[in-house]
């Protein structure tokens, strides 16, 4: 009797929580937080990898939004973006060991504050998880805002080229590395592996456009925005 009241209170406990969905994400904690500041344009978010056998079609809605008047935001969801941030809606599927991904477009205006949004990620069954995006406007120019110093910096020669991307990163971590560029879509269209040096990138391939380079290591992401003429 004692074993039955048991395992009855086990499987009470898990139908109650649930369970996680079947992907990993980066960052790991499902959080996403960037500082950006006054009249700045930005895309970031949440990678959410397939970790199963099979594909993974993620829904999402929105639990928690909390914005500032003068910013603006445009979602992406696995490369379909929508205007504002949508109340629900669907991932593209995520193949078996793909990588898909919950991003936004922000723009920022001149007030100080956060912008938070709060998912519920769910496969459509028992199996859901929690994403949140936090970005934080500051006044970058004010010599009273106080940032924390990076353990890793990247900085680009020039953001506006037509050929060569020259990257300089240093981190005191070492190196092998990943540097990926993405486009407005937040699709990857480049992908290379970098030390802590400096680095110079073809990219002689891409369209014109707006571009995003990412470098990121064990423990950290980094973004810069460049322009292709």
């Amino acid at each position: 009797m004692k074993t039955k009241l048991f395992l009855l209170s086990i499987l009470s406990l898990l139908t109650s929580t649930g369970f996680s969905l079947n992907a990993t994400y980066n960052p790991a904690n499902k959080t996403k937080v960037i500082t950006v500041g006054f009249n700045e344009f930005w895309f970031e978010g949440v990678e959410i990898t397939n970790t199963s056998t099979e594909n993974l079609d993620i829904t999402y809605t929105l639990i928690q939004n909390d914005t500032l008047s003068d910013c603006f935001f445009t979602m992406c969801a696995s490369g379909t973006c929508k205007a504002n941030v949508p109340q629900t809606g669907n991932l593209n599927t995520i193949g078996a060991g793909q990588t898909g991904w919950l991003k936004l477009h922000t723009s920022t205006g001149t007030t100080v504050g956060s912008n938070i949004f709060k998912f519920i990620l769910s496969d459509g069954g028992s199996q859901d998880d929690t994403l949140t995006l936090i970005i934080n406007v500051l006044d970058l120019s004010s010599t009273q805002t106080i940032i924390e110093e990076p353990k890793e910096t990247m900085e680009l020669l020039r953001n506006t080229v037509s050929e060569k991307l020259l990257v300089t990163i240093n981190d005191k971590f070492g190196n092998d590395n990943t540097l990926s560029i993405v486009n407005m879509s937040g699709a990857e269209v480049q992908s290379y592996a970098v030390g802590a040096a400096m680095n110079n990138l073809d990219i002689s391939t891409l369209p014109p456009g707006i571009y995003f380079v990412n470098y990121r290591n064990s423990s950290a992401t980094i973004t810069k925005r460049f322009v292709v003429y």
